[in-house]
């Protein structure tokens, strides 16, 4: 749909954006959650259309990347759990294992 359009056309914005940043934050999540709750059919045909066009592919698989390092800010390896501007521990760890 439009947000993962978006999300693609908008990768380089975004990657210019600190990794703590909440705008880039809080669109990763949103991109997380369409493609793990999105139907598996229309995603499956964005895909599709994604790989007919070998820019939209590579940064459709840059925007994957972004997605890995901007979430691995929310787990410190020697602290607490750390939760991103109020969200729940079970939705940070959620938002982690939709990239694992």
């Amino acid at each position: 749909g439009p947000l993962l359009e978006q999300s693609v056309e908008s990768v380089s914005v975004l990657t210019r954006m600190d990794a703590k940043h909440k705008v880039r934050c809080l669109w990763i999540l949103c991109v997380l959650y369409v493609l793990q709750e999105g139907p598996e059919a229309l995603l499956r045909d964005k895909l599709s259309v994604f790989c007919r066009k070998s820019d939209q592919i590579h940064k459709f698989c840059r925007l994957l990347k972004l997605a890995g390092t901007t979430c691995q800010y929310f787990i410190p390896s020697n602290e607490s759990f750390f939760t991103l501007g109020g969200l729940s521990k079970e939705m940070t760890q959620e938002t982690f294992n939709c990239i694992s």
